[in-house]
């Protein structure tokens, strides 16, 4: 229901972010135990925040929905172990979330978020169109966030990024 309402407020224009500056350290830390609950003994999460800035301005509540959506993507695609990082790269906060799976379909990498209307098949569809979105609503000096794809190599598992100016 939540991803419905944002979809409406994308669709009318009106996500407007409430941005604030934030620990991406902290962040990734409480995010990862509610992302290490998810996984269970299945699979295994670690952290790395070695390179995270020590604040970082973007809205937590959307970011945490955008990389909630990816570790729910990677719990169903990884062999044994998902890396969630911040680090500062280019100017730019990325957040990673990382598995150690088959990586992303070669449709997924072409097309990212697709169209609403050709949801690719697995399902990832609406939420990389989201997580596009949620990164793309956070601007800092006309440079905008976005969603970075890709794999690490064959069968070595895909890694989602979202880059915040």
């Amino acid at each position: 229901m939540e991803q419905m309402l944002m979809l409406f407020n994308l669709q009318a224009e009106r996500l407007i972010p409430n941005i604030e500056a934030h620990s991406p350290a902290d962040f990734i830390e409480e995010f990862v135990q509610n992302a290490a609950v998810l996984a269970g003994n299945r699979i295994a999460i670690e952290m790395d925040i070695e390179n995270a800035p020590p604040y970082w301005f973007f809205d937590r509540d959307l970011i945490e929905m955008a990389m909630l959506n990816a570790v729910h993507n990677a719990l169903r695609y990884a062999d044994k172990g998902i890396v969630i990082r911040a680090n500062l790269a280019d100017n730019a906060l990325l957040l990673t979330v990382e598995d150690d799976g088959h990586g992303f379909p070669q449709a997924i990498l072409n097309n990212p978020i697709g169209t609403l209307s050709n949801q690719h098949t697995d399902g990832m569809g609406l939420g990389l169109f989201l997580a596009e979105i949620i990164a793309r609503a956070h601007i800092n000096k006309a440079r905008r966030g976005g969603l970075l794809l890709h794999n690490k190599g064959k069968n070595q598992g895909g890694i989602f990024t979202l880059q915040l100016p």
